[in-house]
């Protein structure tokens, strides 16, 4: 059967029927009045076939039209499908240059281009925060080259919100802004002869941001407390798992990112060593941690549950998301101050209690000493930082802690037999 006529079409039964009117035009009938149009054609040796739209939404004059174009592109030797691919293509690169890009979709640029080469796991959700925070709600919605020095001003006064702490934080999401608007000017997506209204200098000179007084540290917990605290926190470690990983930090001296994205592929629990790579330390060198007996059995409470690769893991069985580590305890109704303030602890005791020499104490906090200094220096006394936390683990525990006789020729030899 050749249809001819739209009273063919509507009449049509299931099935696939030539049309009039038009070299290789079919209808695909799905039920009376309903089906679609397609061209079928050959190039070369492929034979393939071209939609050109329902009954619904293309009459029976438009499909032969579609066709014969279709045909006259076959004749120059142009696939109609691929030429209809790239002509979609231009269309919406026509209508997104038509429509400015937006500051939201510019970091969003910005964070796929280079949040793969930061090496904190949680990096690209710390880095964009502030900016979600404070500056999506003025900005995100406002087209790159739209963006003034008004608009930054009124982030910034957003970000401080009338808080001495916070300026800190406008001062971050300043200096973000400022890369984000440096890399659209790079790509073409704002004006390069428009000057980068996030520049500081531009901001100082309207609106100075130099911090006041000494750069606001961590906050801590005070070293006479510490004990009593870190007590309430391992107490609540056996059933709660950020707080375990609190404790690993705390009994460790290490970083909060560290403790959390420990591997058991990283522990060894017969040597008592955990050894951090250098992917995953600030300083990009090898950092081995002699692990005191409280932290060992920290260890062996979290190998009876383990459940993958992660040390402490979280229900979806990854590491614990920072924000959710960093305010576990205060949801225990323990303040603990901040996670990174215990590294202040862990020096403070080390200086004023424990008598540990600064040069310990600092390969003890995975610190890198002077360029001098570290040329000579070049192991880093496990054996000796052994004795350092384990009396540091027994004063956390109100043990007391006895000072490490270093002078001890001894006591030096068995240390350093054991470093690696």
């Amino acid at each position: 059967m050749i249809i001819s006529t739209d009273i063919q079409l509507k009449k049509a039964p299931p099935g696939v029927y030539k049309v009039s009117g038009a070299v290789g035009l079919y209808f695909k009938a799905s039920a009376p009045g309903k089906g679609s149009f397609f061209y079928r054609f050959r190039l070369g040796d492929r034979r393939r076939e071209l939609g050109l739209g329902s009954y619904a939404v293309a009459s029976l004059a438009e499909a032969r039209q579609l066709a014969q174009d279709a045909a006259t592109l076959c004749r120059k030797g142009v696939d109609p499908i691929e030429a209809r691919r790239r002509e979609r293509a231009e269309n919406i690169a026509r209508a997104r240059a038509a429509k400015p890009v937006t500051f939201a979709q510019m970091t969003e640029i910005y964070l796929n281009d280079n949040a793969s080469g930061w090496k904190h796991r949680h990096a690209r959700q710390t880095w964009l925060g502030p900016l979600k925070l404070y500056a999506f709600p003025v900005i995100g919605d406002i087209g790159l080259d739209e963006i003034s020095v008004e608009h930054v001003l009124a982030v910034i006064s957003k970000a401080e919100g009338g808080v001495e702490g916070r300026k800190e934080t406008a001062k971050r999401c300043l200096a973000r802004i400022g890369r984000v608007i440096d890399a659209a000017r790079a790509k073409g997506l704002r004006q390069r002869e428009f000057s980068n209204p996030a520049d500081s200098r531009l901001i100082s000179a309207i609106r100075p941001m130099k911090r006041k007084g000494a750069r606001p540290h961590f906050r801590a917990v005070d070293l006479a407390d510490a004990p009593k605290i870190f007590q309430e926190l391992k107490a609540r470690a056996e059933t709660h798992g950020a707080i375990a990983a609190w404790c690993f930090m705390v009994l460790t001296a290490a970083r909060p990112s560290e403790a959390l994205q420990a591997r058991w592929d990283e522990i060894d629990l017969d040597k008592r060593l955990w050894v951090v790579p250098a992917e995953r330390m600030k300083s990009a060198r090898e950092h081995i941690v002699p692990l005191s007996q409280a932290a060992v059995d920290i260890l062996e409470r979290q190998a009876r549950i383990r459940t993958g690769d992660s040390v402490f893991p979280s229900r979806s069985g990854s590491p614990f998301v920072y924000d959710t580590f960093a305010i576990a305890p205060a949801r225990a109704g323990i303040d603990a101050c901040t996670p990174h303030g215990w590294r202040s602890v862990f020096r403070d005791w080390a200086g004023d209690i424990g008598e540990i020499p600064r040069d310990l104490a600092e390969a003890a906090l995975a610190h890198i000493l002077g360029s001098t200094e570290a040329s000579y220096r070049r192991r880093t006394a496990v054996g000796k930082r052994r004795e350092v936390m384990e009396n540091y683990s027994r004063w956390l525990n109100g043990k007391g802690a006895e000072v490490i006789a270093l002078s001890d020729h001894r006591a030096f030899a068995r240390a350093a037999s054991e470093i690696p």
